[in-house]
């Protein structure tokens, strides 16, 4: 499959809000509380969809009020003294390179967004199933890819330092949701979805990544998806970054998180405890 080809703005609007409401139903499942991560995360995708709809969407709707304002049409439903004013400005908007440049802003804030609300649901849930003994683990990580290399050839008292040095509380994110997809109740035909949500997520991060670094990527990449296959060139700009791509990218982020909450065989409560503090949500 090669990438995806892009997508009329309306069509792709429709297509995200149509996401959004299914994460509506999503959100409401009876089998955790409002505030289990396992729920909360579809109402934060919503929040991620709401802001994104409502940033495409803006300039457009101003653009129908602009003459309206300079009128003075709107004026009596705007009271204040600089209201009218300050509204009436908003015509740079309608300038084609700016509305374009709007677009790629809001483009690039979603990737942000989605990897945040992905990250930190996946965090909560791995700290409240990870063993202690896995958790130990994963903190000596770095010294663990190292272990094979040094062992025998530096002394004993030297390795537990360099062990010491190198042990740390950072996890990376891979870390931790291998951990979980490796914890979830699957049987063997199950396993294949596992392969490509790992695919994906990790064209998604370097995607994020990239865009980090002006869309220009630090090295050579190349992924085989389910939504598409990427080449990424070291110093080239990326030229899949689109619409269709958005679209597909969010439906697997919903589709993902759906499956391991599914799979997840944990019976207690999983508290986004970002939802406990009021005027969270």
């Amino acid at each position: 499959m090669s990438k995806p080809e892009n997508i009329d703005l309306s069509i792709h609007l429709q297509e995200i809000w149509k996401e959004k409401e299914r994460c509506r139903s999503l959100k409401e499942s009876k089998i955790y509380t409002s505030n289990d991560v396992r729920n909360t995360y579809f109402s934060q995708v919503m929040n991620v969809i709401n802001d994104y709809y409502f940033g495409m969407i803006g300039p457009y709707f101003m653009q129908r009020l602009e003459r309206p304002f300079k009128d003075g049409v709107l004026s009596p439903y705007f009271p204040a003294n600089n209201e009218n004013t300050l509204y009436s400005n908003l015509g740079f908007l309608l300038d084609n390179n700016y509305i374009k440049t709007w677009h790629d802003l809001k483009k690039v804030g979603i990737v942000f967004s989605m990897w945040i609300v992905f990250e930190d649901s996946i965090d909560i849930i791995y700290n409240k199933i990870v063993s202690i003994d896995d958790l130990n683990n994963n903190r000596i990580g770095q010294y663990n890819k190292i272990k094979d290399l040094i062992e025998g050839k530096i002394n004993e008292e030297d390795l537990v330092l360099i062990k010491l040095k190198l042990e740390s509380d950072y996890i990376g994110i891979n870390n931790k949701y291998n951990y979980v997809f490796n914890s979830l109740n699957i049987d063997k035909a199950e396993s294949k979805k596992i392969t490509q949500y790992r695919s994906f997520l990790h064209f998604f991060n370097i995607l994020r990544n990239t865009l980090h670094t002006n869309s220009r990527p630090i090295k050579d990449y190349y992924f085989k998806t389910t939504i598409g296959d990427f080449i990424f060139e070291k110093d080239k700009h990326i030229d899949f970054f689109n619409l269709e791509v958005l679209n597909a990218s969010l439906e697997m982020f919903i589709d993902i998180f759906d499956f391991i909450r599914s799979k997840l065989d944990f019976e207690g409560e999983i508290y986004n405890t970002a939802t406990l503090i009021k005027g969270s949500y």
